[in-house]
């Protein structure tokens, strides 16, 4: 061989029973193979440069690779699906879940709600029981007119007036900082106290023609009972429904007052919503005011109308009805005779029970009762003292002319 093998030194032997020494122990021939294979430099210290190794891709590999590159861009995409589908799976805002995030927007809730079930319910009187009755011809034209005075003028109205209030609390438009619900009540003030004072000036008449239909119209009696087995009335009779605008004028002195007292005097809507509340608070005492002396003279002219011999002086425009109310009259003699007692501002008038007879209508049976008269007795000119209650836990009153 052309190329000398360096000679390596002998062995060293020591026992490890007399030395402490590391012992190393060639074997000959396996360093001869090792030796023989390993080129002439190798034992040359220098440092060299090594190049890297060469790696050659094979047609498989680069397969793979381009699978697992498909597989995560599949992955991306199946991820930004999934993504899409939870956020559309996920609930869009509603009027109520915007509103209901504090205070302020709970009460401006309670009042969207209460007005879409106000609106709701003016159409059920229109489009139900005004149509009906006179489609039908349960009803003239004229009573109809009388009996759903103001009523079509109330549901234009509140259509338009709830359409506004829902566009100011729209999910993209509602701010319980900036937005203005005081400003609404503001700008349609004048045409509320309009449309309920005429309500209110026809509210009396109505109610005396409703009662004069369940009386003497066979047909409205039926119909009524009928309306009461319907889901589109909610099983209610007429009358519940005519009292509903007198609510709703109390009911917005209320909500914007709870409203005022939640919004901070610093809002933008402050103002307003105090003038607003203001100006409900007038609107419901003239609405309750006007309904009172309404049902006091309409009372007057049912006692007059249900009582015999009855004298037409009873009607006066200074007079009210305060109560009426059943009594026993014990005579000088002791004999005890049942009266019934109707108590206006001035006099009390005294009548005797004629009888009567129970109409069966609506769910309530009632009691409809003729009277006599016997006579009135100035206020002025009779004294009244409380004796204590009788047997029957019932109130005695004995009282005497002073003229």
């Amino acid at each position: 061989m052309d190329d000398a093998i360096p000679s390596l030194p002998p062995p060293t032997l020591r026992s490890p029973l007399f030395s402490a020494d590391t012992i190393v122990v060639m074997y000959p021939h396996l360093i001869d193979a090792i030796a023989g294979s390993l080129p002439s430099d190798a034992y040359e210290w220098n440092s060299q440069e090594i190049a890297p190794p060469v790696v050659s891709i094979k047609e498989k590999d680069s397969d793979a690779q381009s699978t697992m590159s498909k597989e995560s861009k599949d992955d991306k995409e199946s991820k930004h699906k999934d993504k899409k589908h939870k956020d559309e799976e996920k609930p869009k805002d509603t009027v109520q879940s915007v509103l209901q995030k504090d205070g302020r927007g709970h009460v401006v809730w309670n009042l969207i709600e209460t007005e879409r079930s106000y609106v709701s319910q003016l159409a059920v009187v229109q489009n139900y029981f005004r149509h009906k009755l006179l489609a039908e011809g349960i009803l003239s034209e004229t009573a109809t007119n009388l009996i759903f005075a103001g009523i079509d003028e109330l549901l234009v109205f509140h259509e338009s007036f709830s359409a506004e209030l829902e566009t100011l609390v729209a999910p993209n438009s509602w701010n319980t900082s900036t937005t203005r619900i005081g400003a609404l009540f503001i700008r349609h003030k004048d045409t509320l106290v309009r449309i309920y004072t005429r309500f209110i000036d026809s509210y009396a008449m109505s109610q005396k023609l409703m009662k004069r239909e369940e009386k003497e119209n066979p047909h409205y009696i039926n119909f009524m009972k009928d309306a009461l087995k319907h889901k589109e009335t909610n099983r209610q009779q007429l009358k519940d429904f005519m009292i509903l605008p007198v609510q709703r004028t109390a009911r917005y002195h209320l909500l914007l007052k709870d409203l005022k007292n939640r919004t901070e005097e610093s809002h933008p809507d402050f103002e307003d919503l105090h003038s607003a509340h203001e100006a409900m608070s007038a609107l419901a005492s003239a609405v309750n005011e006007k309904k009172r002396k309404e049902e006091e003279a309409t009372g007057l002219f049912e006692a007059f109308e249900q009582t015999k011999n009855c004298p037409p002086t009873l009607i006066k425009h200074t007079r009210k009805l305060i109560l009426n109310v059943d009594a026993v009259e014990t005579l000088l003699n002791g004999k005890q005779k049942q009266i019934h007692l109707f108590l206006c501002s001035d006099l009390l008038m005294v009548t005797s029970v004629s009888g009567g007879r129970v109409l069966p209508f609506g769910r309530d049976k009632e009691q409809q009762r003729g009277f006599k008269f016997i006579r009135w007795l100035d206020l002025m000119e009779i004294s009244v003292e409380y004796l204590g209650d009788t047997d029957k836990g019932e109130p005695a009153i004995w009282h005497q002319c002073l003229t």
